[in-house]
């Protein structure tokens, strides 16, 4: 969680460095959002293959099923901030 966000916090400065330089900076920045976008993307999708588990759902201490829950809310969230972030490229 942390370190994601840290390394969204970091990305978001890069993306911003990238896209004042223009031209070329503006193709980095927009290629570099669309990278992290779609590794957040793989994250989510490996989070909710294992909800969609039923035994890991019915075995799995109530609280790793709550983390990952929440883990997978906050990817979402990160998700759309980024594309958000990406539009403004």
């Amino acid at each position: 969680g942390v370190h994601l966000a840290a390394g969204a916090g970091l990305l978001a400065l890069l993306v911003a460095d990238a896209a004042a330089d223009g031209g070329e900076g503006e193709l980095l920045a927009d290629e570099l959002q669309r990278v992290v976008i779609a590794s957040v993307g793989r994250e989510l999708d490996a989070l909710n293959l294992r909800m969609m588990n039923p035994k890991y759902v019915e075995r799995a201490p109530e609280a790793l099923v709550k983390e990952t829950r929440d883990a997978i809310k906050e990817k979402e969230s990160l998700i759309e901030r980024l594309k958000a972030q990406l539009s403004l490229i």
